[in-house]
């Protein structure tokens, strides 16, 4: 698994978990679950696991690891997929961050820079 230590949060808020979620995944604010669809806006990256009904803390801006679902190239776009891992933006889909650090497959984790659009 591909990791680098950087990691940065400059905002993150606390949520209840609506699912038992890892960390380094993509969480929506509405729902407080990982994307119904492919692409959905994300609130941000979970710092931590947590299980349903549990409070997790969120990265909502800044620096912070995520777990990415596919080989993606150092500073690309990156959408999230239902598994709440980051996977390179398609079409017009919502954007979730920038990759800082290039994923090689399934189960990385990179530091990403969030910019989660609505």
């Amino acid at each position: 698994m591909a990791s680098t230590p950087l990691e940065s949060v400059v905002t993150s808020i606390t949520i209840e978990a609506k699912e038992d979620v890892a960390a380094h995944v993509g969480i929506e604010l509405e729902t407080g679950k990982t994307p119904d669809a492919e692409g959905d806006p994300i609130l941000g990256i979970t710092l931590h696991p947590a299980k349903n009904g549990e409070k997790v803390a969120v990265a909502a801006a800044g620096i912070a690891q995520l777990t990415m679902a596919e080989a993606v190239a150092a500073q690309k776009a990156v959408m999230i997929a239902t598994s709440g891992k980051g996977k390179a933006r398609t079409g017009a889909l919502h954007v979730a961050g920038v990759t800082l650090a290039a994923s090689a497959a399934d189960g990385d984790i990179v530091p990403v820079l969030i910019r989660a659009e609505t």
